[in-house]
């Protein structure tokens, strides 16, 4: 008869518990890094679709590097008209043609995103590009970025947010597409979820905003939190004057700017960290100049729009840009940072 002694029972029965919850782990991390593959790969054929491959000439020529340069350097010429002397009428006609030029450029992309958008079911990014359609019209120069950080803003929050929307369309519709309402749904319960995570994680070690180890996009969803807050407000209470309102509510969206230039100069890819320098210089100094005085914001402001134009040239819009890197930095893959 064979007697199974109780310690030699105890030590089998211990390292068959010891053992399991690692082989749980083991395969839920096997089992999560698989799912996060095939919904890149889904989200990605979702994204662009089986016509991707034809040409859209839109999009060819609103980012075309000649279409950038040539309103670039009509910002440089309306900044270099304050230097020397010529006729007010033909200055007029130069600043003019500069400001409603870029403006024209930035609704032409706009509209084209939200299209785009909508057609792919990200009814959400689509509505933030037409409110930044409805406010460029509305604003000054020096007011510019208020009116893009209301086109801007729900783009951040979609990326940041492209992990957890991918997972939860996976678990929820692994063999059908989802439609625009329930698309809705997953992406506020995502925002709801990040929101938690964030006020959850605090400041100490465990953060969830510029955290030690992996941004999983918690640090991008308060950039465009803070975008939002300082566009809408500045618009609705600071544009009229370049008064304390004009400046608080205006620094905030230059806070939020910076919050996601920092995302873009810590990113894996190293085109997103060039952009980074680019967008961070320009945040930077849409903040200051509305501590300016009045007779340098032309000059300024305008040599900004240079910079606005290089941005827009390295960094076309998320809606077309967004590759399975970016699904998987947002969707909490380490291995790529």
């Amino acid at each position: 008869m064979l007697t199974v002694s109780p310690s030699t029972e105890s030590l089998t029965t211990n390292r068959a518990l010891n053992s399991k919850p690692d082989s749980e782990a083991s395969l839920q991390k096997e089992t999560s890094r698989q799912a996060l593959d095939k919904m890149s790969r889904e989200s990605l054929e979702n994204l662009h679709g089986k016509d991707s491959e034809k040409p859209n000439l839109i999009h060819n020529f609103l980012n075309n590097p000649v279409l950038n340069i040539a309103l670039g350097l009509a910002s440089v010429l309306s900044a270099g008209t304050d230097f020397i002397h010529i006729p007010k009428p033909l200055k007029q006609i130069v600043d003019k043609y500069s400001i409603v030029s870029i403006k024209g450029a930035m609704i032409a992309r706009y509209l084209e995103t939200a299209v785009e958008a909508f057609n792919q079911n990200r009814v959400v990014e689509s509505v933030g590009r037409l409110m930044g359609v409805a406010a460029l019209p509305l604003v000054k120069l020096n007011d510019l970025t208020l009116a893009s950080g209301l086109g801007e803003f729900i783009p951040q929050l979609d990326l940041a947010l492209e992990g957890k929307v991918q997972q939860k369309k996976s678990l929820r519709f692994p063999n059908q597409a989802e439609t625009k309402f329930e698309n809705l749904k997953i992406w506020f319960s995502s925002l709801g979820e990040a929101y938690k995570e964030i006020f959850s994680g605090g400041l100490g070690e465990n953060r969830k905003l510029f955290p030690i180890d992996k941004d999983e996009g918690h640090t991008l969803v308060m950039a465009g939190t803070l975008t939002f807050l300082g566009a809408a407000l500045g618009m609705l209470f600071g544009t009229k004057s370049r008064d304390l309102a004009n400046k608080v509510f205006g620094s905030i969206r230059s806070l939020g700017g910076l919050v996601a230039d920092y995302t873009l100069l810590t990113h894996p890819d190293s085109n997103m960290r060039k952009t980074g320098v680019v967008t961070t210089i320009g945040s930077m100094v849409d903040g200051i100049q509305r501590f300016l005085p009045e007779n340098t914001l032309n000059t300024i402001n305008h040599l900004n729009l240079l910079n606005t134009m290089l941005a827009n040239q390295f960094l076309t819009d998320r809606t077309h840009n967004k590759s399975e890197n970016d699904i998987k930095v947002y969707g909490g893959d380490a291995s790529l940072c």
